[in-house]
């Protein structure tokens, strides 16, 4: 099942708690592999395993942003790096990131959370897309529910 998200309004999807596994760009595609993609339908939770693709991407105006430790509101220093998306797939290819929130403004969508790499202790990351097309959520149909 594919759904479009409308800009405008509020998906019936989140992505909060989710890993991306696998990210990847097919012509001026961005895919997201994703463990699970939530929905509340009547008052239960539902888990469906799938991918979003956004279309037309501008590869300039997105970035990936990784900390060197997680940040907390205590302690703000941590350093960081900003590096496109195409470096991101060269570097961090073997990784997890796990979104804690998301926000989508306009042409713009921030995931924030957290990124884990070879059994280490997580970082925070940004993920920062820009772009003009649709954002699907291909869903695959067998869910489950909670």
């Amino acid at each position: 099942m594919d759904y479009i998200k409308n800009r405008t309004i509020d998906t019936p999807f989140s992505l909060h708690d989710s890993k991306v596994t696998n990210v990847r760009i097919i012509n001026n595609k961005l895919i997201l592999t994703v463990n699970y993609i939530y929905q509340y339908v009547r008052g239960k939770e539902k888990s469906f395993n799938g991918e979003i693709e956004f279309t037309d991407i501008d590869s300039e105006e997105c970035a990936i942003i990784v900390f060197d430790d997680l940040l907390d509101n205590s302690d703000m220093k941590a350093s960081s790096r900003s590096m496109t998306i195409e470096r991101f797939i060269e570097k961090y290819h073997n990784t997890e990131f796990e979104i804690l929130s998301e926000a989508y403004h306009a042409y713009h969508t921030i995931y924030q959370g957290w990124l884990w790499t070879n059994n280490q202790n997580p970082v925070t990351m940004y993920m920062i897309i820009y772009n003009t097309g649709n954002i699907t959520y291909k869903i695959e149909i067998e869910n489950k529910e909670r």
